[in-house]
């Protein structure tokens, strides 16, 4: 009798019910895949019973292989059709963390965001549902990008630089802050406003250093004025404040001047 592996159940039924608007019958995913085992077993004796008894055991080693991979791809099978789906409100009903919505769907209950969502599975945050909106600088303000004499600084109303690397394994992040203007202009809503534009870029240009190169590659932003490799620079501008980011996607650091 061949060995059966187990089949993932809760997911072959999830996997139905995202697909199908019939109910799932519980344990047929593990009936039909017991089925297909029964079959290489019937297979497997059939070839036992031509052949010399010393290559039995190998083929029951490959039965047990086929059974076991099998398993394995059907369960993968399952995880990979269960899809993601996020609800502007939460779904939720007592005593339970999954809910059906119109008859179609399985929701998992969870409170994250589509931002959080977009963190935690290494994706990029939509341009759309950004709360501060980046943009390519244009060619005429390269020179913006890079240090200023103290009298440049003040006609800008520069406040500081904040200087970023991603370390060693281009996926950490540091940072230092370089002060480029009065005090009183490093205020309590200035500092809550640049963390929370920080905050958004790190979604996207600033997750880390091959995000940096693949956001540069793809968004425009070429600036004149780099001494050892091509430099980019954005802006981002609220209602109160303007933010301007340079790049190099290399090992080294970028910097941003609000």
């Amino acid at each position: 009798m061949p060995t059966y592996y187990p089949i993932n159940e809760t997911a072959a039924r999830r996997a139905k019910e995202m697909n199908s608007y019939f109910n799932y019958e519980p344990g047929s995913a593990t009936a039909a895949y017991r089925q297909e085992v029964d079959k290489a077993a019937a297979i497997a004796e059939a070839q036992k019973a031509r052949v010399d008894p010393m290559y039995h055991e190998k083929i029951d080693r490959l039965l047990d292989t086929y059974a076991r991979k099998l398993a394995e791809n059907i369960n993968q099978g399952y995880v990979n059709r269960i899809g993601s789906v996020l609800s502007p409100v939460p779904l939720k009903r007592e005593g339970t963390a999954v809910r059906r919505v119109n008859g179609q769907f399985l929701l998992l209950g969870s409170t994250l965001t589509l931002r959080e969502y977009c963190r935690d599975n290494g994706l990029d945050f939509p341009a759309k549902n950004q709360n501060f909106h980046i943009r390519p600088a244009s060619p005429e303000e390269a020179g913006l990008f890079y240090a200023l004499s103290p009298e440049e600084d003040a006609e800008q109303g520069a406040i500081g630089h904040v200087r970023i690397d991603f370390g060693r394994s281009g996926d950490e992040f540091h940072h230092s802050w370089w002060p480029r203007g009065p005090e009183e202009l490093n205020s309590p809503e200035f500092k809550q406003e640049l963390g929370e534009v920080i905050d958004e870029l790190r979604l996207s240009v600033l997750k880390g250093l091959g995000s940096m190169h693949s956001y540069c590659s793809g968004h425009g932003g070429q600036i004149e004025g780099g001494v050892c490799c091509q430099n980019y620079g954005y802006v981002v501008e609220t209602e109160r404040y303007l933010y301007r980011l340079r790049c190099n996607p290399i090992e080294g650091d970028s910097a941003m001047k609000p």
